[in-house]
């Protein structure tokens, strides 16, 4: 299981937090709950909301900006 400890060496600020709501898969999963510092919006085919986000690890995550996604409040998840 993945630590929900922000890398304090990141010079990124927190954007918000990443919650495995529309996948529940065991990726998705592990990341429930987890900062994410970098977000880029996607397009798609069908209109559907799509993002990707990046955690304070580097790694990289789709993500549905509606649903499973939350902004920080005043610079913090």
């Amino acid at each position: 299981m993945l630590d929900n400890v922000t890398d304090l060496h990141s010079r990124q600020p927190v954007l918000g937090t990443f919650h495995a709501v529309s996948c529940r898969d065991g990726a998705s999963l592990e990341r429930d709950g987890q900062p994410y510092v970098a977000m880029n919006m996607l397009e798609t085919s069908d209109g559907r909301p799509l993002c990707e986000i990046q955690f304070t690890d580097g790694i990289w995550f789709l993500a549905n900006p509606e649903t499973d996604l939350t902004r920080a409040r005043s610079g913090h998840a």
